[in-house]
């Protein structure tokens, strides 16, 4: 199984300006508060590749809508600064249509959001020399906030191809789950997740009974430790108000005492 090509882009942050109203008349150059339209909404356009979680190389794309708008112009490097976890990152404007701006960001390995991307109420950052008009005037910079999006969370620990190992895990469900300390996984997400939400629910001896069932029907197994496994994708899930990595990779597991290869969800602490 070959490795995904690594998609990586450095988002360019040098020399950025806050753009302000200046006290005479406005230009393209210097937006304010003088321009005939203003953001009205801010909106998430893309959709991640597998479930509600982004990985590494995916890109993120946020619209804002211009009131009042027949046609968007920009020039230079124009930025929407977004909440990523507990990073604030630029999203660069990409596209204009109608009364509509696009933004993209791209995700790097170690961006990590586990509620949700969001945006504070904050205005556009510039680059030298940048402008934005509508119909000709300048753009209100303003933008206002965009609440969490639970269905755009973000998982960049690790990137889709990339060889991994499973150990013993530093934190891994509780015993009986976990025979010989051994990290659990399961072929069916929602089979693991009810596995993980009986657990942090503090019911043990359901989780225990789901474990057995599921490993006598060989739909559960104990991840082979030492072995390697290629990742493939995540869901950062909520439980019971617990928010838990789900990882689907792919690697050998010990089935009712014997060893075969599929796709197992695991808890992401299980993945060093």
């Amino acid at each position: 199984m070959t490795a995904w090509a690594r998609l990586l882009a450095a988002v360019p942050l040098l020399a950025w300006s806050w753009s302000c109203a200046a006290d005479g008349p406005t230009s393209p150059d210097a937006p304010g508060d003088g321009g005939a339209g203003r953001i009205v909404r801010v909106e998430v356009l893309s959709q991640p590749a597998a479930r509600d979680t982004y990985l590494v190389g995916e890109e993120v794309r946020l619209g804002a809508w211009v009131g009042g708008a027949s046609a968007v112009a920009w020039e230079g490097s124009v930025w929407l600064v977004f909440d990523l976890g507990l990073a604030s990152e630029p999203a660069e404007l990409v596209a204009a249509e109608a009364e509509r701006l696009e933004f993209a960001y791209r995700v790097r390995r170690g961006d990590y959001d586990g509620d949700g991307i969001s945006a504070p109420e904050a205005e556009l950052r510039f680059g030298p020399g940048a402008s934005l008009t509508s119909d000709g005037a300048a753009l209100d910079p303003a933008v206002p906030a965009l609440e969490t999006q639970p269905e755009h969370r973000v998982y960049g620990r690790r990137e889709p191809g990339e060889t991994v190992v499973f150990t013993a895990a530093t934190e891994q469900l509780p015993a009986p789950l976990a025979a010989n300390e051994q990290p659990v996984g399961c072929r069916d997400r929602e089979v693991v997740e009810d596995l993980v939400g009986a657990v942090l629910g503090g019911d043990l001896a359901s989780a225990a009974a789901r474990y057995t069932a599921a490993f006598a029907a060989r739909e559960c197994a104990e991840l082979v430790s030492g072995e390697e496994a290629i990742f493939l994708s995540a869901a950062v899930v909520e439980q019971d108000a617990e928010i838990v990595d789900l990882v689907l990779a792919y690697g050998p597991a010990r089935v009712a005492g014997g060893v075969e290869t599929a796709n197992w969800w695991t808890l992401a602490d299980f993945v060093e």
